[in-house]
């Protein structure tokens, strides 16, 4: 998440440039989301 902050704050005029990185941290989110609702919570 840090390096998302960061990425915007550098590119704020090209948030574009962190799209790849957010799209890639939401995956991880979703997917640890899902394990956890899996595993019963």
């Amino acid at each position: 998440m840090l390096k998302i902050l960061q990425c915007y704050r550098q590119n704020a005029q090209q948030t574009l440039s962190c799209s790849a990185l957010a799209d890639q941290y939401m995956r991880c989110v979703n997917q640890a989301k899902q394990s956890v609702i899996e595993k019963g919570g």
